[in-house]
């Protein structure tokens, strides 16, 4: 029969082997001993045996200088404490034996696979030693500070499997011991290390385990704050994971946090920025935990609250898109409104994902304050006003929203007077937009009684002035607005005295807009939109009729002499392109073209002489009473059009010249035909030397002008005549070709006294038509053709000069018989 060991008999072997100086006895000694604690042959009533024989060498292999025999010493341990009772003397040994290797100012243990082996290991000892309830001791309060020296060092090891072991044993720790709050605070600083880690797992233990080891500091509110703050910076983070908990730790502290009504203004954008995350899945989470927050503080503040419900309406045109808080959530955030200076703050950084989270956050203030959100609005609207021009769309976007939600929950009266003497002194395009957005979604019970003092305010030529094609379709879109709030007043009391003011600033505001806007079809096509609402009882030309002069008044000084185009010049071009020039309204236009023209620069007379000629060719369609046409017209062309087509020295004075024969052009084509002929006979020692102007295009247009001519007497015929003629050798095809035809339409009220002149044009014209050109010769051919109905003697006599094999001859017959 085999003999049985005695415990005592075992570990003086061990003892003596684990004293050699041979690594390998060690080593073997120690592999023997792990497998018998392992195999079964130890239980609950012998351990404490071997403990008691054992434990001074065992912990001295602890230091021993090869990793292999220290790792199985530790690993001895551990098997060991499943069987030893729950005594602290042996918690209290071995962690100061951990202590001695992880918490000392120099690193001790070297390896990494050590160290996070001992740290597992003073996991499994807490997790033994742990407060329970039927013992009501606090067993680990004498190992207390050798566990929290560890773990200060063990958190910021580099090694990060240590790192985030370190942070599951602070979470085991607090709810270990009631003692967990007599240090809690000197783990804060490492912890926040953890924060920056390039791991985002690492990153999410440590928000985690800051916010619970938060729940136990209780003497120190300035580190509670500082941690919270040092956990909103993570909102931010790039990895889904790392936000989530930043939503729970805001909920962990909302709910649980002793002293959390201190700290609500700095919990609430852990909680909020989660419930507009870009991951559904957090949204959900986070708003599911914030409703129960709103419910604790609900049942906390119960009695003052149900008051409150008493006169708690929805607003009025609730957005469909939201849902509306529960009472706790909006209390909780209306009594810490005191948030939203950090948050107006922060959406002024330079850097975008700051200013997104900060305009996203504001957002979800405004969505749970509601009304009371007025006691933050005159700080709030500068700032808002900047984001809504955000350079990043999506942080305009968030921005513009944020101002519909206003205008929605705010009373009108609390924001209007304020944002207007801010439109008045600081007329950019973000207090535009902003303002715009507020008043659109506001209700109209109040504002409709205020369309006439904003469009007073918009129609300042320091607000409707500005030349930026983005301003100014913000500008007609808040016209938009205000113009259907017009077509409502009007709809309902057309006798309201203050429509017609209303109705004359919009109509202003929208055609100096148009007028500086030209090429911006968006402009125009709104434009045109609000001229059509603001006109329902009467038309828009009777709109340019009635307001004409008062808008031509509002340009601004043109008198002013300047060596550029001022915007006043801009804006009266873009008015007569707007409503035209027409029997009705020439004479309320000329004198403020005439001062404009005397003192603008070319390119301002340029600009002016280019809109009447665009209008003027529609003289016909837009003028509704045709009596005295002929003296309008020819007053006009007199005081306007002819001083400026005298030949001046000059690049620039070419330029207005030909602009100016344009414009003379347009003005004869938009007339009916008999007083075009008039006009034309009236001015014509002007054309002759416009004829021969050095501009192509000028003898381009004075030649269309004779066109439009009629019969003439001789001594006003003939220098036209030769003129014309003389241009069959200009240098460029269209005169050329221009000069054949209008020789044909040339006629004498004296055919006798002409005859002699024709003459002379004929034959000229017949050398011509050896011309290679095709179309000259065409036009040269018709031309001859018109002018033998009128004189067949002249006709008859040029061709029969001709051989008679000559091919002009034929040409000329053959186009006779057409």
């Amino acid at each position: 029969m085999v003999e049985e060991v005695s415990p005592e008999d075992f570990c003086k072997k061990w003892c003596s082997n684990l004293q050699s100086p041979e690594r390998s006895v060690r080593q073997t000694t120690l592999k023997e001993m792990l497998e018998h604690f392992e195999s079964g042959k130890v239980d609950e009533s012998t351990a404490e045996t071997y403990y008691n024989e054992i434990y001074i060498h065992l912990m001295k292999a602890y230091t021993d200088r090869f990793e292999v025999c220290r790792s199985l010493a530790a690993s001895i341990v551990s098997s060991m404490m499943k069987f030893l009772p729950r005594n602290s003397s042996y918690l209290e040994y071995i962690c100061s034996v951990i202590a001695q290797r992880l918490a000392q100012a120099e690193m001790i243990e070297e390896s990494e696979e050590m160290r996070l082996q001992l740290v597992q290991q003073l996991k499994e000892l807490i997790e033994k030693f742990k407060e329970c309830p039927k013992e009501k001791k606090d067993l680990i309060l004498k190992a207390y500070n050798d566990v929290i020296d560890v773990l200060i060092r063990t958190i910021k090891d580099p090694y990060p499997a240590i790192q985030k072991e370190s942070c599951e044993i602070v979470k085991l720790l607090a709810t270990a011991t009631p003692s967990f709050r007599y240090r809690a605070e000197v783990l804060v600083k490492p912890m926040t290390f953890m924060l920056s880690h390039r791991y985002s797992a690492n990153r999410a233990i440590a928000i985690e385990t800051l916010s619970i080891t938060a729940l136990h500091i209780l003497t120190n509110d300035d580190k509670v704050g500082n941690i919270i703050m040092d956990l909103s910076k993570l909102l931010m983070d790039d990895v889904p994971k790392v936000r989530l908990e930043c939503g729970r730790a805001g909920i962990r502290l909302g709910l649980e946090l002793r002293d959390r009504y201190s700290h609500f203004s700095k919990i609430l954008p852990l909680i909020l920025c989660s419930l507009v995350d870009e991951v559904e899945e957090i949204r959900e989470e986070i708003h599911k935990n914030w409703i129960k927050v709103g419910a604790q503080y609900y049942d906390e503040n119960e009695e003052e609250l149900k008051e409150y419900l008493l006169t708690d309406v929805t607003p009025e045109n609730y957005p469909a898109e939201l849902k509306r808080p529960t009472v706790g959530c909006r209390q909780l955030v209306q009594r810490n409104l005191k948030m939203v200076n950090i948050i107006l703050h922060e959406m002024e950084e330079w850097k975008e994902e700051v200013r997104l989270h900060a305009t996203r956050l504001l957002g979800q203030v405004v969505i749970h304050s509601e009304k009371l959100f007025a006691t933050q609005f005159i700080d709030a609207f500068p700032v808002l006003a900047k984001t809504c021009v955000d350079p990043e769309k999506i942080v305009a976007a968030e921005a513009m929203l944020i101002a519909i939600y206003l205008g929605t929950f705010l009373d009108y009266s609390s924001w209007a007077d304020y944002v207007r003497r801010q439109m008045s002194k600081q007329p950019n395009l973000g207090n535009l937009k902003c303002f715009t957005a507020l008043f659109a979604a506001a209700s109209n019970d109040e504002k409709l009684g205020d369309l006439k003092e904003i469009s007073e305010v918009l129609v300042d030529t320091t607000i409707c002035h500005n030349t930026k094609p983005e301003y100014q379709l913000q500008l007609l879109q808040f016209c938009d607005v205000l113009s259907d709030g017009l077509s409502i007043i009007q709809t309902n009391d057309s006798s309201d005295s203050s429509i017609s003011e209303t109705e004359k600033n919009l109509y202003t505001i929208t055609m100096k807009v148009m007028s500086l806007g030209p090429e911006i079809e968006d402009i125009q096509t709104l434009g045109k939109e609000i001229l059509a609402k603001i006109s329902t009882f009467t038309s828009v030309q009777g709109l340019h009729d009635r307001y004409s002069l008062h808008l031509l008044n509002q340009i601004g000084p043109l008198e002013t002499e300047a060596e550029e185009v001022l915007p006043q010049i801009s804006l009266l071009s873009g008015i007569i392109n707007i409503s035209g020039l027409h029997s009705a309204n020439i004479r309320t236009f000329q004198p403020h073209i005439l001062t404009a023209l005397k003192n603008t620069c070319p390119e301002g007379r340029v600009l002016i002489f280019k809109s009447i000629a665009e209008v003027m060719i529609q003289w016909k369609t837009l003028s509704t009473s045709p009596e005295n046409t002929e003296e309008v017209l020819k007053t006009f062309i007199q005081d306007v059009i002819q001083p400026y087509l005298v030949w001046a020295a000059g690049r620039s004075a070419e330029t207005v010249r030909t602009m100016a024969t344009a414009c003379l052009c347009a003005t004869i084509q938009g007339a009916d035909e008999e007083i075009a002929a008039k006009l034309i006979d009236h001015f014509s020692s002007e054309l002759v030397p416009l004829i021969e102007d050095n501009s192509i295009r000028t003898r381009a247009f004075a030649l269309r002008i004779l066109l439009s001519s009629g019969a003439m007497e001789t001594e006003k015929l003939k220098p036209l005549m030769f003129q014309v003629s003389a241009r069959l050798d200009d240098p460029c095809a269209e005169v050329r070709i221009l000069a054949a035809n209008v020789l044909g339409h040339m006629k004498a009220t004296d055919k006798k006294e002409c005859e002699g002149i024709f003459d002379q044009i004929v034959e000229r014209m017949i050398l011509h038509l050896e011309s290679p050109e095709v179309e000259l010769k065409e036009k040269l051919a018709e031309s001859l053709k018109k002018i033998g109905k009128e004189y067949s003697e002249v006709y008859e006599k040029h061709l029969n000069a001709l051989p008679e094999n000559n091919p002009i001859k034929k040409l000329l017959i053959e186009e006779t018989k057409l």
